[in-house]
């Protein structure tokens, strides 16, 4: 069995019985002290980097927890705010566009039947989808590509175009290649399919 451990903290405990008991050890068998120095310094960068990426973990997860309970905070705000526009004197639709609060609903749209509009051009041997977000979040597009026989996801794209840079499963000949999408809202996929897109990469 190898002697070093595989979990990282009973690895970080053996470092530390390494660089504390070697120079001892070591010593002893005509070892130079620059070696053994050496050693310990490469395994005390890495003690150093492990306690630091802890470190790194711990402020990430805070980080994590305090951004989803501001984002609690925040969208309710501005939902109250929204109502708090929407019911005072004054008010007209072209505030409520300008704001961004304006559901799909409210803007004549239907999550049930929204779909999404692509378009395609090659561009340097690439193809360039583009599509309508309207007031989704992106879309999530889906793909079929030469001699496959079943569409299976691509890509989330939260902005207008879409680059598919992929090489073509046959370099030597022409391929076809189909695309359609859902829209994205609140991270859900909604609406209608898309019209399946077809273009021919030479």
């Amino acid at each position: 069995m190898d002697y070093i451990p595989t979990r990282d903290g009973d690895l970080d405990s053996f470092e530390k019985s390494y660089t504390t008991k070697l120079l001892a050890v070591a010593g002893g068998l005509g070892i130079s002290t620059e070696e053994i120095n050496n050693s310990i310094t490469i395994v005390d960068n890495h003690k150093t980097a492990y306690a630091e990426m802890n470190v790194k973990k711990a402020e990430a997860k805070a980080a994590v927890e305090n951004n989803t309970a501001k984002k609690v905070l925040a969208v309710a705000e501005m939902r109250r705010m929204a109502q708090r526009i929407k019911s005072s004197n004054g008010y007209t639709d072209a505030m409520g566009v300008e704001l961004g609060i304006i559901g799909t609903a409210e803007a004549g749209g239907d999550l049930e039947t929204i779909k999404p509009t692509l378009k395609s051009k090659i561009v340097g041997g690439n193809i360039i989808i583009s599509f309508d977000k309207q007031k989704m979040d992106g879309v999530k597009l889906y793909s079929k590509r030469g001699s496959e026989t079943e569409f299976t996801f691509l890509a989330v794209d939260t902005a207008s175009p879409y680059e598919d840079n992929r090489t073509k499963l046959n370099a030597s000949s022409p391929e076809e290649r189909q695309y359609y999408a859902y829209y994205l809202y609140d991270d859900q996929q909604v609406g209608q399919q898309s019209d399946v897109l077809k273009i021919i990469v030479p």
